[in-house]
């Protein structure tokens, strides 16, 4: 069974229980999931989350997948945060 979050910045501690959380785009949530090494993958709106839901439930992505697509972002600069994952989330 796979476990999807959107974790308000008080329940950071239940990031690491999920196999793919929905960070949103620009938030400090994102240095967080990098530093700890949390899988998870970013969003903008209800519609991209449902998107990702989809693509998963039809077949056309794995959690894995779209766990690795975060990390990916945050590397390309494309997860509308800035810097380096060190230091605290905010």
């Amino acid at each position: 069974m796979t476990t999807s979050f959107i974790v308000p910045r008080p329940d950071l501690s239940a990031a690491r229980e999920t196999d793919l959380l929905f960070a949103k785009k620009g938030h400090d949530l994102i240095k967080f999931c990098v530093r700890e090494d949390i899988p998870f993958t970013v969003f903008e709106s209800w519609k991209d989350i449902h998107a990702v839901c989809k693509e998963i439930v039809e077949g056309k992505k794995s959690v894995q997948e779209a766990a690795v697509e975060g990390h990916q972002q945050f590397k390309s600069g494309e997860a509308g945060v800035n810097g380096s994952a060190n230091g605290a989330a905010k």
